[in-house]
């Protein structure tokens, strides 16, 4: 039995600590095996609701922006983008652009501390500024007329 074949079987039993252990020099030929294994692994912790630990290894374990895409807007789902944001790798090798403005209206409606605190962090041309400003004049017109 091979290294790789005791990985899919303990990767069916969804022991991951184990599979990234057995494969960890495994070599480029293994990489889409150990994407599609970090991607479960992922998975099954957001599954079992363990967004805080989730958003601590997600930086180990995501390296694309079409990842970091797709997790921002689960957790975004999720209600629980409070956990993940600043763990979001904020450089020019990842423009976010639709999904940082999504973290920044959910923040606008309902937690203006981290809005206020993404603000001053992230660079405005990492997201539309323009319309996020619309979106801000939506919801502060809204208080207005309550």
């Amino acid at each position: 039995i091979t290294k790789f074949d005791r990985a899919c079987r303990l990767l069916e039993k969804k022991d991951y600590a184990e599979v990234f252990d057995i494969m960890k020099d495994a070599g480029e030929k293994y990489d889409p095996f150990m994407q599609r294994a970090k991607g479960a692994y992922l998975e099954n912790l957001f599954r079992k609701g363990e967004f805080e630990f989730l958003s601590i290894k997600i930086n180990e374990l995501i390296k694309t922006k079409d990842g970091w895409h797709h997790w921002i807007n689960k957790y975004i789902v999720a209600k629980q983008i409070h956990l993940l944001y600043s763990a979001i790798p904020i450089d020019e090798d990842y423009i976010y652009g639709k999904s940082l403005l999504k973290i920044l209206i959910y923040f606008l409606q309902n937690d203006h501390r981290r809005l206020l605190e993404c603000l001053r962090v992230w660079p405005d041309h990492f997201y539309n500024f323009p319309r996020f400003c619309l979106e801000f004049d939506k919801v502060f017109y809204r208080c207005q007329e309550a």
